[in-house]
């Protein structure tokens, strides 16, 4: 007895997966994509006529700038005894944002008094608060 093998069933069959995964797999990518812009777009207002202050903005003691504008954000915040604190959200900087109040080291705060958003602004990056500048009020 013979049996008689149809490639061309197993060729349409590794065609279709090759297919499903050509379709879906730039799909995914697509949408981490989006994901991962969504967090790494400037703010409101920071890539128009906002973008020369935020880009104005350095860590106190190095000068250094405040990582990029990507990274800045108008948080919620609120004054705790002797100090600052801003509730960094997973919605606002990313999946590894603790989703909760976070002190605000005092040797991060720009004591400005020219922030044009009128909201506190929070600098995060790497799990950090790199620069905090106050809101025009609590």
């Amino acid at each position: 007895m013979k049996f008689v093998t149809d490639n061309s069933s197993r060729s349409r069959i590794a065609c279709s997966m090759t297919t499903g995964i050509s379709v879906v797999a730039p799909l995914l990518f697509a949408l981490l994509g989006a994901a991962a812009l969504a967090f790494a777009k400037p703010p409101p207002g920071a890539d128009g006529s906002l973008a020369p202050w935020f880009q104005s903005l350095a860590q106190p003691y190095t000068g250094y700038p405040c990582c990029s504008v990507a990274d800045c954000r108008t948080v919620q915040y609120r004054a705790v005894a002797d100090h600052f604190e801003a509730f960094i959200d997973r919605r606002t900087f990313g999946a590894d944002a603790p989703d909760d109040w976070v002190p605000v080291p005092p040797s991060n705060v720009l004591h400005r008094k020219d922030n044009p958003t009128g909201e506190a602004v929070v600098c995060w990056y790497n799990g950090e608060i790199r620069c905090f500048v106050e809101g025009a009020g609590i």
